[in-house]
């Protein structure tokens, strides 16, 4: 395994042994996951301003992807609020 491999599974470690943490400490809630979402979505904004693609010349198969993920994301957030809610996740 190369170094950066094995750099990035430690980060991908804390960063998910983080979220767990913020998770158990604070209320989950829809517009908590919202925020989030919105603040990364933000975050990678700016590589669509210096991207030589043009948003208007995705196809339309492009932004069907886009509806789908977005959508099953919301099913993934609020299964996932409901599971912090009903079930002790540190077992």
């Amino acid at each position: 395994m190369s170094l950066l491999a094995f750099i990035l599974i430690v980060l991908s470690a804390g960063f998910h042994a983080t979220w767990n943490l913020l998770a158990k400490k604070t209320t989950m809630t829809f517009p908590f996951y919202a925020i989030i979402c919105t603040t990364s979505c933000l975050m990678w904004l700016h590589v669509q301003l210096w991207t030589p693609v043009p948003i208007w010349s995705l196809p339309v198969s492009f932004w069907l992807c886009i509806v789908f993920t977005v959508s099953s994301d919301v099913l993934y957030c609020c299964g996932l609020i409901h599971s912090y809610r009903c079930l002790d996740m540190s077992t």
